[in-house]
C-alpha cells in the first residue's frame, strides 16, 4: 500500500505536467488534486519547490507503466477538462487511471469519510486550499516538493514557478496556527485554477443614498442593512 501511494504521488504530478506540457505548451496554473499519504511531515524550515528548467530529453515517462491509480474528483468544468486528457496521459505514461466524480454538495463528505476511515480507496483527490488546514495535520496529505524538485520524478520541462505566486502560496502551510504561517512551509497541493467573488451594485442607488461601495465584510453588512431599511426610490433614466 505504501509503495502504491508513493507511485500515485508521482503519477498525479505527471498528470498535472501532462495537462500543461505534453504538447510542448508553456505551463499554466494547473492542478487541484494531490496525492494522499500516511502522513509525511515537512522538513524543518519548509523547503519550497524550485523552478524546473532545461529539456526533458531522457526523462522516463514510462517508468511506472502498468501502475493503476484511482482518483476522486469534484463535479466541475475543471474535472471535465482533466478527464478529457487522461487517454493522452495513459498513452504517454502507461499508467491506467480510474476515477469517481461526485457532486459538490456531497464531495467533501465522501472524501473526509474515506480519508478518516484509514482504508484509502483513492490515491489522490481534488481539494480546496482551506481543506489543507484539516487534512494536512491529520496526515492525509503528503508534501509535494520532494516530487516537484526531483528531475527523475518530474519532467525538467515543468516550471513550477510559472504558476502565479499567490496561488502557489495558497497551498503552502507550515502546520502552525495563525494567518502568518500561511504561504510558508511545504507545498500540499498544486493549484489547478482559481475563482473570484465580485460585488455588483446599482451605482445610482448608492449615489442617491450617499453610500460608498463597501471594502470590508463589516462594511458590507452595514451597507446591506442600510439599503434594506431605507426608503429606496430607483432613479429612472
Amino acid at each position: 500500500m505504501k509503495m502504491r501511494r508513493w507511485q500515485a504521488g508521482l503519477a498525479l504530478i505527471i498528470v498535472l505536467l501532462l495537462l500543461v506540457a505534453a504538447c510542448g505548451q508553456t505551463p499554466a496554473p494547473s492542478g487541484g488534486a494531490q496525492p494522499t499519504a500516511a502522513g509525511g511531515q515537512p522538513a524543518a524550515g519548509g523547503g519550497q519547490p524550485t523552478a524546473g528548467g532545461g529539456q526533458a530529453a531522457g526523462f522516463d515517462w514510462k517508468k511506472y507503466s502498468g501502475t493503476k491509480i484511482n482518483l476522486l474528483l469534484n463535479k466541475h468544468p475543471y474535472s471535465d477538462a482533466f478527464i478529457a486528457r487522461l487517454p493522452e496521459f495513459t498513452k504517454q505514461t502507461g499508467i491506467e487511471v480510474t476515477y469517481d466524480v461526485v457532486p459538490e454538495q456531497n464531495y467533501f463528505d465522501k472524501l473526509t469519510i474515506d480519508l478518516s476511515s484509514g482504508q484509502g480507496a483513492y490515491d489522490a483527490y481534488m481539494t480546496g486550499a482551506y481543506m489543507i488546514w484539516q487534512y494536512a495535520p491529520a496526515g492525509w496529505m503528503e508534501p509535494l516538493e520532494k516530487y516537484i524538485n526531483d528531475p527523475n520524478l518530474t519532467s525538467p520541462d515543468y516550471d513550477f514557478n510559472d504558476i502565479i505566486e499567490n496561488l502557489r502560496q495558497a497551498d503552502q502551510w507550515d502546520l502552525q496556527p495563525g494567518a502568518e504561517h500561511l504561504g510558508k512551509g511545504s507545498q500540499w497541493a498544486i493549484p489547478w485554477g482559481f475563482e473570484t467573488n465580485a460585488l455588483m451594485y446599482r451605482k445610482d442607488i448608492f449615489e442617491q443614498q450617499g453610500i460608498k461601495p463597501p471594502k470590508t465584510l463589516d462594511e458590507l453588512v452595514a451597507t446591506a442593512k442600510k439599503l434594506k431599511t431605507n426608503d429606496i426610490r430607483c432613479i429612472r433614466r
